[in-house]
């Protein structure tokens, strides 16, 4: 038993290893997508920028659409992010998930503005309708969130990605989609459709596996969402094990325990009666008690033919006549 388990477990190591090694070189891109999140206080990166991520998530909350949706945007919220694609670039921006409070007489209560030096014309979005791209002319941009003490819904999901124009052929480690625009190759094949028209996740056009695709569709949940998910899954499994532990060490040896018995009072005088009981008794017959005694009186009447029978003759003793003189 003990060298088929060391089998097993040599061949399972095998297997991964063998799995690994054909698997993982051949995966285009590994990209994790960071987390930036538009609220104040801990996790947020209110007035601050984004800079040296080539793509990135920008939610309105922590908890935006990494657990469904159960989780509303804080009220009374006013922040600024901006975000740098580097020089030569620009921005793509994506509304994956958007939600924010319907306007009131045409005018937003909480919205999202997009603003960049050189642009007079701001754009403003609010409510739940789908809305398409925004491709900047700079490579920075400002985010401004603003949420009123009202209703607070699901908020968003944005997707920012840094791309360079080009007429031409790509540069060098870069990939080229949507006709003009040029995306590191890091990007392509990582479970995220940075490109709008989605070739960057393709077989034919990026090269994509299939490897690609299984390990993008847990790597597009982005880095917080993912690392929620390893916490929660080691706690689930720390526990199961400790679980396992305490009911093998504590419990299953409390059972297979041998407790000696000391028997009590009643218990031996139980045991005694049984024990008398179960002794077998000699078992005689009166027939063979009379029989025995009469055959001892016969013996006893019977004179043995071998001796003879004396019989003991009593002398008389003649009275004594008194003496005159006595």
């Amino acid at each position: 038993m003990t060298s088929f388990k060391k089998n097993h477990d040599g061949m399972v190591a095998f297997i991964l290893c063998l799995v690994f090694c054909l698997f993982i070189p051949n995966a285009e891109s590994i990209n994790l997508v960071a987390d930036f999140y538009t609220q104040n206080g801990q996790f947020g990166v209110c007035s601050e920028a984004i800079t040296g991520e080539d793509s990135a998530y920008l939610r309105s909350h922590v908890g935006a659409y990494q657990f469904g949706s159960l989780i509303g945007y804080r009220a009374n919220e006013d922040c600024a992010v901006g975000f740098d694609a580097g020089e030569g670039k620009q921005v793509l921006v994506k509304f994956l998930r958007f939600s924010l409070q319907e306007p009131t007489n045409s005018v937003c209560q909480d919205y999202v503005t997009i603003e960049e030096l050189g642009r007079d014309d701001n754009f403003t979005y609010c409510g739940s309708q789908a809305i398409a791209p925004y491709v900047s002319d700079e490579n920075n941009i400002t985010l401004i969130f603003y949420s009123d003490s009202t209703t607070q819904l699901s908020g968003f999901k944005i997707l920012l990605t840094s791309f360079r124009t080009a007429t031409g052929a790509c540069p060098a480690g870069e990939f080229k989609c949507d006709s003009t625009r040029c995306i590191d190759d890091s990007l392509k094949c990582d479970g995220v459709l940075h490109c709008v028209d989605g070739t960057d996740e393709e077989s034919d056009e990026a090269g994509c596996s299939w490897f690609d695709h299984v390990i993008g569709a847990v790597l597009s949940l982005g880095e917080h969402t993912i690392l929620a998910i390893g916490i929660l899954a080691g706690s689930v499994i720390f526990v199961i094990i400790t679980a396992v532990v305490v009911y093998h060490v504590v419990i299953k040896k409390k059972k297979n325990r041998v407790i000696p018995i000391t028997p009590t009072k009643h218990a031996k005088a139980r045991d005694s009666v049984a024990t008398t009981s179960d002794s077998p008794k000699p078992v005689t017959s009166s027939k063979t008690t009379s029989s025995s005694k009469s055959s001892d009186k016969q013996k006893k009447a019977t004179p043995s033919p071998s001796k003879k029978t004396t019989v003991k003759r009593t002398k008389k003793v003649a009275p004594m006549e008194d003496d005159a003189d006595w």
